[in-house]
């Protein structure tokens, strides 16, 4: 069975690579680009919830990831947050992500990090 990744980004373009190279990696991948309500998400239950810290000027990432994190239905969901704001390492302490990265990274870099957090 594929392992399933949900990714939540404002970056379009980035959305569309990401699915496009998760697939091809043998994911089932939900790419979301606007502001997901946690229902939409726990309708998903991915394995693997990536959230951008940064929408635009609002770090609806940080409140998106503190709600998954309390959310009782979504306990089996490892949380990657990202972010090219260097204060990533800080809000993933404060959501309680699993895992962090720092953007930009590298298609090496995040599938390392996607491959250590599901299995």
């Amino acid at each position: 069975m594929r392992k399933k990744i949900a990714v939540v980004d404002d970056d379009s373009e980035l959305l569309e690579t990401l699915e496009i190279i998760l697939d091809g990696e043998g994911y089932d991948v939900d790419a979301i680009g606007s502001k997901i309500k946690l229902k939409a998400i726990e309708d998903i239950k991915p394995d693997l919830l990536i959230i951008d810290v940064w929408f635009g000027d609002e770090p609806f990432g940080i409140q998106l990831a503190k709600s998954v994190k309390s959310d009782d239905s979504l306990d089996e969901t490892t949380l990657l947050l990202v972010s090219s704001d260097p204060r990533i390492r800080e809000y993933a302490r404060q959501t309680k992500a699993d895992y962090y990265l720092e953007k930009p990274f590298s298609i090496e870099e995040l599938l390392r990090k996607i491959d250590y957090a599901l299995h």
